[in-house]
């Protein structure tokens, strides 16, 4: 049996008090009248994460350009701008899996304002029999971003999303790297947060194996992203805080200087990449 390692409350608490800082934005004119013409000047490497660019403008049409179409589903689908940006990406009809009654009201949130069916927000336990019994060979695209690395076993976990695939459909998973220099960061910002991820398959050997003799067709698997501040969260206390909103402003610097050196290569490397990514086609 697969153990959570996070329980409703925690997810239900994160939904209805987003943590973002709204420091993170321009106050007063003179920032503001700065912030604009640092944008006009230098366009998405002022205010776009390089790893964000990579994932988006390199990754996903590097391996997905042939023709995706249908229904995709995101599983752990709140608040549901991920599932959107991809289905508006790809013309493609978007459903989402969330457990948490919060979760689930901001997803909803989310389908209306961008005008998707909001009844494609699926209240349900990702796990119960009832998913797998209405939604089997059901979707043409699976996704999960920051979901497996929350149970005890994760390969059981993706072999359920195998299920809801449609043969020759395609699977995306990511999970957060925390190792290295991120580990490190969150021990710092928001300690708590480790406890609550499988740590084990933050590598890219035991990543892989999760996928193997599952029947899958492995596309891409490796790190993805070069050092993304904006996968630290903060624990509430004014420290914390203050090392977030710091770390955010070396962020933009550090865009436009990995813009500039790395380009389309990327810099991924287990010791500060912030995702590991992994994308394949159901045999």
């Amino acid at each position: 049996m697969t153990n959570k390692l996070s329980d409703k409350s925690y997810w239900n608490k994160i939904y209805k008090n987003p943590t973002l800082l709204d420091d993170n934005k321009p106050d007063s004119w003179p920032k503001r009248t700065l912030h604009y013409i640092l944008r006009g000047i230098l366009k998405e490497r002022w205010d776009r994460s390089y790893s964000d660019w990579f994932v988006w403008d390199v990754l996903f049409p590097t391996y997905l350009s042939d023709g995706l179409n249908g229904k995709i589903l995101e599983i752990g689908s709140a608040p549901g701008h991920h599932v959107v940006r991809f289905a508006k990406m790809f013309g493609m009809e978007p459903f989402g899996i969330e457990y948490a009654e919060d979760g689930v009201i901001v997803n909803k949130e989310t389908f209306v304002k961008n005008e998707f069916d909001p009844n494609n927000v699926i209240h349900a336990d990702f796990f119960s029999d009832d998913i797998t019994d209405k939604y089997q060979s059901y979707f043409d695209v699976v996704m999960s971003r920051g979901f497996i690395e929350h149970f005890d076993d994760p390969k059981s976990v993706i072999t359920r999303h195998v299920n809801l695939l449609k043969p020759g459909g395609r699977i995306i998973v990511s999970i957060p790297n925390i190792k290295g220099l991120n580990y490190i960061a969150f021990h710092f910002l928001n300690k708590h947060v480790i406890d609550i991820h499988n740590l084990n398959i933050m590598s890219l050997v035991a990543f892989k194996k999760i996928f193997d003799d599952i029947g899958l067709e492995c596309q891409f698997c490796d790190y993805c992203g070069t050092f993304e501040t904006g996968l630290y969260s903060s624990d509430g206390s004014s420290f914390s805080n203050f090392v977030k909103r710091l770390l955010w402003r070396i962020q933009i610097i550090l865009n436009i200087v990995l813009f500039t050196i790395a380009g389309r290569r990327g810099l991924d490397c287990r010791w500060w990449s912030p995702y590991l990514f992994f994308i394949g086609k159901k045999l």
